[in-house]
């Protein structure tokens, strides 16, 4: 079957260890990104204390078509990665850290960021890396890339759809470090709710969740490839900031989707609710209204509203100010 965005969504929600997870993830994404040079995907903690990042998990597929493919990729590979020895092929799963690395992520901290930068900075092969950057608010995520033989600037309408595509691949991984995180609910594909409990349980929770069912069916149908950006708009990042919608099929066959819990981890700042917390950390990070409502399931509006209340709280003038102070509250912890 054709590989398209929506794939990579899918394989995001996977219920896997991180290992394979990273894997599958990689898998989708390559048809969509391979130029013959290969992929390279990680998963990372940053440690800002130490100026450093710990990766994880590392894997790389390429199946090159050249033996000056297998070159580029070797050496865009062991640019990033020089403490690998040359052994490409057997990347360990194993953690390192590496210092380089910290600026770049310290930077990007946050879901969707947008990866374009040279990785060979000697110019020998002029190999680029294009991909997506995928980290949540606590300082964990992934990065998938691919090598391109030659420097290339995407698109407004491409950084958009890989943009969204990342926010799912971190909440994906959030999931999987997690894999028995709450079930809150089930639901058939077309929205009908099997079972409920605790938060799913309110008529507004029972009322969103069918919603975003219905939602994700409307973008796996052929939506997915003849509007692409449309149908991963369908399928937001969370439910109600709560909840990811991950497939399970039973022994019988029959598919349903587990509502799992899967809030974003923030740490408490001031008197600021869970929800100004979230907003706040996204928004750190540069992150504009529009995509943190779609990151965490919630209008632009909302994701407007409790910034205004948190920066009131702690009072500060501005949302630049409010940001400002929160970072500097972050540096010293």
């Amino acid at each position: 079957m054709k590989r398209d965005a929506i794939s990579i969504v899918e394989a995001a929600y996977v219920q896997a260890d991180v290992a394979a997870w990273l894997d599958g993830v990689v898998d989708a994404a390559c048809p969509l990104l391979d130029t013959g040079y290969g992929l390279h995907a990680h998963a990372f903690r940053v440690h800002p204390e130490h100026d450093a990042t710990t990766l994880t998990h590392v894997t790389w597929k390429c199946e090159p078509s050249s033996v000056a493919g297998m070159t580029s990729v070797r050496r865009s590979l062991l640019n990033q990665w020089p403490m690998v020895d040359g052994r490409v092929e057997l990347l360990s799963t194993r953690p390192y850290t590496v210092a380089p690395w910290a600026g770049l992520i310290s930077e990007r901290m946050g879901v969707a960021k947008f990866v374009l930068t040279a990785i060979d900075p000697s110019g020998d092969s002029g190999i680029d890396s294009f991909g997506v950057l995928a980290s949540n608010p606590c300082g964990d995520g992934v990065c998938v890339a691919a090598n391109l033989p030659t420097s290339k600037r995407p698109s407004a309408a491409t950084r958009r759809l890989w943009t969204m595509v990342a926010v799912h691949v971190a909440a994906g991984y959030r999931v999987v470090q997690a894999l028995d995180s709450k079930v809150d609910a089930v639901l058939r594909p077309d929205g009908r709710i099997e079972h409920a409990e605790d938060d799913a349980t309110s008529p507004k929770a029972r009322a969103s969740l069918h919603d975003a069912s219905k939602a994700i069916d409307r973008a796996r149908s052929r939506l997915r490839r003849a509007r692409p950006e449309e149908a991963i708009e369908l399928w937001r990042g969370l439910v109600d900031g709560m909840w990811s919608l991950v497939d399970h099929v039973d022994s019988d066959g029959k598919r349903f989707l587990f509502a799992k819990r899967n809030i974003p981890n923030v740490r408490p700042w001031h008197s600021l609710t869970e929800r100004e917390q979230q907003v706040l950390s996204y928004a750190a990070e540069g992150h504009p209204h529009k995509l943190i409502g779609y990151e965490l399931g919630i209008s632009e509006s909302t994701s407007a509203r409790h910034l205004a209340t948190a920066a009131r709280k702690v009072g500060a003038r501005s949302r630049l100010d409010l940001i400002r102070t929160f970072r500097a509250s972050q540096v010293r912890t």
